[in-house]
């Protein structure tokens, strides 16, 4: 979905509904990639790590899954792996059990299994519902779905399959309009984006059809987040619309950024998608001009790529496997 409608659409709605520690002192930016860092269950090792996966938003074309390896250069040699076009585009990916998970806003949870390469084919269709914009797998391996077409967090319970329905939904407000971006953290807790309402929500296990979130922080400078991404240290990055702003735990609706990337020099551009590699080093898919942008800790006002790839179209999503 694009960035600037979803900013534009959630201004819309407000107004008619009325892997570092960071010191005090801001640090200087990192000009060299890092290679080696903690491990932490569910984030990639980049000694291990062998590609980014975007999720490319298409609309009048064919959507894909854009695959370039890792470590990241200027003209990489990228591949593309078609979905269907009543898919309409790839938004969030999350990889589970030898399998790719592809949320889509119109053919709901789409499953291929793995390696993925540009003549793999679909192994099935989970759910239809509208509007998928968001999933992220429990630490006991149940599924999270966004259906932003009920306001709802659909449960799945493995073993997946086409015939699988949710096991229970929770949520049903209208403040959790366009969810995406699920995270989850290693206490098992629930984190998403609500653009419209320029906050990330979190919910706390157990889930029940009675779950319901709390606000884990909102944005500065009244902006909208949109993606979201952990480092290995448990820090929060949140991209609003020209900036990714920095938080360490614990979160509260009260918490500042201890850091921010901003500025003409950084790039960015309406971020659609977040990664980090566990050396800290971060992934950027811009929406807005098709850029994709590696920066490298430690991350300040004055940091910069280090690696710019253009060309790339208007980029939903970005995973690191």
């Amino acid at each position: 979905m694009n960035a600037r409608v979803l900013f534009a659409f959630g201004l819309l709605i407000f107004t008619l509904s009325g892997c570092a520690h960071f010191g005090a002192n801001l640090p200087v930016a990192g000009t060299q990639r890092v290679t080696s860092g903690p491990v932490l269950s569910g984030i990639n090792d980049s000694r291990t790590a062998k590609r980014l996966y975007i999720g490319n938003d298409c609309p009048g074309s064919p959507p894909v899954v854009t695959m370039i390896p890792l470590p990241l250069i200027s003209n990489p040699t990228e591949k593309n792996m078609p979905i269907p076009q009543s898919a309409d585009c790839a938004e969030q990916i999350a990889f589970h059990g030898g399998f790719a998970y592809i949320a889509t806003p119109l053919a709901g949870v789409l499953v291929y299994p793995l390696p993925l390469t540009p003549h793999t084919q679909e192994a099935f269709q989970l759910g239809s519902t509208f509007t998928n914009d968001g999933l992220a797998f429990s630490r006991s391996g149940n599924l999270f779905v966004a259906d932003d077409g009920s306001f709802v967090v659909d449960v799945y319970k493995p073993p997946f399959s086409q015939n699988s329905s949710p096991a229970f939904s929770f949520g049903g407000s209208q403040i959790m309009q366009y969810q995406r971006s699920f995270l989850v953290d290693a206490q098992n807790d629930l984190y998403m984006v609500n653009a419209p309402y320029k906050n990330v929500l979190i919910y706390h296990p157990p889930y029940s059809k009675k779950s319901v979130p709390s606000v884990a922080m909102t944005l500065p400078n009244n902006d909208f987040p949109y993606v979201e991404a952990f480092d290995a240290t448990g820090n929060l990055y949140v991209a609003g619309q020209m900036s990714i702003y920095v938080f360490q735990p614990p979160f509260t609706n009260s918490s500042q950024p201890v850091t921010t990337i901003s500025g003409s020099q950084s790039g960015l551009d309406y971020p659609g998608g977040l990664a980090l590699d566990a050396a800290g080093n971060l992934y950027v898919a811009n929406q807005s001009g098709g850029t994709l942008l590696e920066f490298v800790p430690p991350f300040g006002p004055t940091s910069a790529p280090i690696v710019t790839v253009q060309g790339l179209g208007e980029m939903d999503s970005v995973t690191i496997h």
